[in-house]
């Protein structure tokens, strides 16, 4: 019995480490509780995206200020999408921050004509 205790104890020890390790590895993406990301506030109304131009790791807030529902999704400058954050209502929010400097292209309805450009400066 005083070897199973043991053995038992060593593997939960090494979990425990490994669970702390890898919270570890996501430190640079998370934001304290109570902290601020800079940032811009971006509005939608009637089908326009704003162009907008931030620096490296600033958070960009998405807030539908129109009367019907708008689409947002960002792409790489390559065109592979970044971020699908689905659709906003009236009033909705949502946000996105940049981890990498370029130009990102969005669309802000469903519209793929409708497009803004962030510029994201290192």
């Amino acid at each position: 019995m005083y070897k199973i205790s043991r053995f038992l104890i060593f593997n939960l020890t090494i979990l425990l480490t490994l669970a702390a390790l890898a919270a570890c590895g996501s430190a640079e993406e998370t934001t304290a509780p109570g902290a601020t990301v800079p940032g811009i506030s971006v509005s939608i109304t009637n089908s326009t995206c704003p162009s907008v131009e931030i620096k490296l790791k600033d958070q960009i807030i998405w807030t539908n200020k129109d009367a019907v529902e708008h689409l947002i999704r960002v792409e790489y400058p390559d065109g592979k999408s970044l971020a699908d954050l689905g659709v906003l209502k009236p009033g909705d929010s949502a946000s996105l921050t940049f981890l990498q400097a370029g130009s990102f292209s969005y669309q802000c309805s469903g519209d793929p004509a409708t497009n803004g450009t962030i510029t994201v400066q290192p």
